[in-house]
């Protein structure tokens, strides 16, 4: 993305915020679809921390589909879909799938504080993009943005916007 790279991650941020403003941080603004991703292009690798500093690499998943979630705290469809990305990652919970929810450049403070308001706690994996080089590697124009890696490692779904994770059909494109 040349508009990136010349202007920064904070103008990505604030086209995140302004993308996200608006909008409803109900379960009904989840309205959001997969789809498939043109050429089926090879996910790029990435290595972040989570929020108890343990790295993970993408490419240590080969072999399994990857869930690949980027979101922010300030983000209300992100707060109303990832309830629903626990309840699809409980129903995956013994098979050959991995869950990872990006947070795009916000301190681990507001990560845990935010993270703190979910009951039952998010069981899946949590990482932190604190410079944001994994949302401008992967072209995330906002967030919520969603991404189903195969189990060969490419890009095979992708959504831009709040999605109910719970859904009949993201359910069933996720199996697939």
């Amino acid at each position: 993305m040349v508009w990136l790279r010349h202007n920064g991650a904070r103008r990505l941020l604030c086209l995140m915020f302004v993308l996200s403003v608006g909008a409803e941080a109900s379960a009904s603004s989840l309205n959001t679809r997969l789809r498939p991703v043109a050429e089926n292009p090879v996910a790029l690798d990435f290595a972040l921390e989570d929020r108890f500093g343990e790295v993970y690499r993408l490419s240590q998943l080969r072999g399994q589909v990857v869930v690949v979630n980027f979101w922010a705290t300030w983000c209300g469809p992100c707060l109303a879909e990832l309830p629903t990305m626990q309840t699809l990652w409980e129903l995956f919970s013994d098979g050959p799938i991995e869950f990872l929810a990006i947070n795009v450049g916000e301190e681990l403070s507001a990560i845990d504080q935010f993270l703190s308001g979910f009951d039952p706690p998010l069981g899946f994996r949590i990482l932190i993009d604190s410079n944001m080089q994994v949302v401008s590697d992967w072209k995330v124009r906002g967030v919520p943005t969603t991404y189903v890696v195969d189990q060969q490692g490419h890009l095979a779904e992708f959504a831009e916007g709040g999605m109910d994770f719970t859904n009949d059909f993201v359910v069933g494109r996720i199996r697939r």
